[in-house]
């Protein structure tokens, strides 16, 4: 099966886990999820960042094991037509970026830089940067943005030290 196909099945699959959630008055799925994956298409263009299509399948299922009821092992049936070890990048990109119970933000930020993930890395820079540009105007929601902006500056200067330019 191609990445293409993959994708596709990705996409459906994340769309409906997520299937109710809202992002404020807007549909999750469509509004959070795309917009993520869209920013980091974007800006990983932007910077010549080769990208493979494992940033774009993490990205899409970046909340799927945190905010619904999808488990490891149903992504690993979703992921079973890609070979082996992009399905463990990919896995391990995705327990990076689940924020654990009783885990506070900046603890999940620096546990994952800790572990090293560059796809958990860059997925987490561009789902902050989405939530950051989402709440920086937003009274009521200062206290994320700032949040939002720490998360962004210490990724965005981890990611400097592997080579990375954003």
């Amino acid at each position: 099966m191609s990445y293409e196909q993959v994708l596709k099945e990705v996409m459906v699959f994340s769309k409906e886990a997520h299937k109710g959630q809202m992002y404020g008055d807007k549909d999750y799925y469509q509004y959070h999820i795309l917009g993520v994956c869209n920013e980091l298409i974007y800006g990983l263009t932007e910077s010549n960042i080769s990208m493979t299509p494992l940033y774009t399948i993490t990205a899409l299922l970046h909340d799927t094991l945190e905010d619904t009821n999808t488990t490891v092992a149903d992504i690993k049936v979703l992921l079973d037509n890609i070979d082996y070890i992009s399905m463990c990048n990919v896995l391990c990109a995705l327990d990076c970026l689940t924020k654990r119970s009783g885990e506070s933000r900046k603890e999940n930020v620096n546990r994952i830089i800790k572990d090293g993930s560059r796809i958990a890395m860059l997925v987490k820079y561009y789902d902050s940067l989405f939530n950051y540009n989402c709440s920086k105007y937003d009274y009521d929601r200062k206290d994320m943005a700032r949040q939002y902006k720490w998360n962004c500056d210490t990724l965005k200067h981890e990611l400097k030290l592997w080579g990375v330019m954003l």
